[in-house]
């Protein structure tokens, strides 16, 4: 019987070297997303468009977890009209980090905005109203950085990723145990 149920127990090992692959995962993706300016594309990569703001909200969307707690992810939600003939209406994102103010100075104004066209959130990065800047492409890259620090700092710490570590190597001993105890059992039987 003890043997079984150490056979039984190895069998989670793979779960183990998976968490311990996840955990490592996210840590090299805060430390490449941290050094590589946080996310944010080039400026040269980003698309100006200019059109009328027709109006402007605050979203909030929640997402709820299985087993309790939820999370929260807040942004400024534009309904822009483009100058050009025939072009469709858009949705643009802005951060919520962009001051409230300049976000109702906009609304019924013409203006030009940079966004990333290749996001599917239309994302946008620069805002100009005439000579204004209402959203600086400096200002959004600091934002930017200051949460790719953030997430580096947490899911990059040493305590993270020894962790991971540490559930890799027991996942994987577990594995060539249990293959092992599987070959003992074969060359018995």
């Amino acid at each position: 019987m003890g043997k079984g149920f150490l056979f039984w127990i190895l069998g989670y090992a793979k779960y183990a070297v998976l968490v311990g692959l996840v955990l490592l995962g996210l840590a090299i993706y805060a430390i490449y997303k941290a050094d590589h300016g946080g996310g944010i594309p080039p400026e040269s990569q980003l698309v100006t468009v200019s059109g009328l703001v027709k109006s402007a909200s605050e979203v909030t969307v929640e997402r709820k977890r299985r087993r309790g707690g939820k999370t929260e992810t807040k942004y400024y939600e534009l309904e822009f009209v483009p100058d050009t003939a025939g072009a469709a209406p858009l949705k643009l994102r802005v951060d919520i980090e962009t001051p409230r103010d300049n976000i109702a100075d906009i609304v019924e104004e013409k203006i030009s905005a940079s966004y990333d066209p290749e996001d599917s959130v239309n994302m946008v990065y620069a805002i100009k109203m005439g000579d204004k800047v209402e959203l600086a492409y400096a200002d959004m890259a600091r934002v930017l950085q200051a949460r790719a620090d953030k997430a580096k700092a947490a899911d990059a710490s040493a305590g993270s990723i020894g962790f991971g570590v540490v559930l890799l190597l027991i996942g994987v001993g577990g594995m060539v145990l249990r293959r092992k105890l599987a070959a003992g059992e074969s060359a018995a039987g």
